[in-house]
């Protein structure tokens, strides 16, 4: 079995992740792939949306959120230190 491991689990991590995840989603499901995402923390947050919020063209619900929410299903995950 071939392992992808992403470190760092903030916007691209989760881009990255999720990608793979749909692009190797039946290598995933016959076992031959497994994606493993690792972040210490189970938020996340994304910086560049700060100006949108600050001005009110976008909502702060938009710019953070549980990553649980948002990973492909596919997808192994560990938070913590």
């Amino acid at each position: 079995m071939k392992r992808i491991t992403v470190v760092g689990g903030n916007f691209s991590g989760i881009v990255v992740a999720n990608k793979l995840a749909r692009r190797l989603r039946w290598e995933i499901a016959k076992g031959n792939v497994e994606i493993a995402l690792f972040d210490k923390s189970e938020e996340y947050e994304i910086q560049a949306m700060y100006p949108l919020i600050t001005f009110g063209s976008m909502s702060e619900e938009y710019a953070r959120g549980s990553k649980e929410e948002v990973l492909n299903s596919r997808i192994r995950y560990r938070f913590g230190k």
